[in-house]
């Protein structure tokens, strides 16, 4: 697990492409329990992903997760 906390901040300092084809092969390394049709689909939707970040479409993630809290916040009050 520390080395995986490692490899995620040091992943920080990548380009944003570079990032997202880390995450693509550190998923290929996990062991889980997904069928062979949910793993398709999985790289399927990564593909999709990788896509967007080359056609530059993005969002900044502290603005999404600022989003997510605040609608957290709307619902819960917490």
């Amino acid at each position: 697990m520390k080395e995986l906390v490692e490899v995620l901040r040091l992943a920080k300092e990548l380009p944003t492409a570079d990032r997202a084809e880390l995450a693509y092969q550190l998923l290929d390394t996990v062991d889980d329990d997904l069928t062979r049709e949910e793993r398709a689909e999985l790289h399927k939707s990564l593909e999709r992903g990788l896509d967007d970040v080359k056609a530059g479409r993005l969002h900044d993630a502290d603005e999404v997760l600022a989003e997510l809290r605040a609608t957290r916040h709307q619902r819960t009050g917490t």
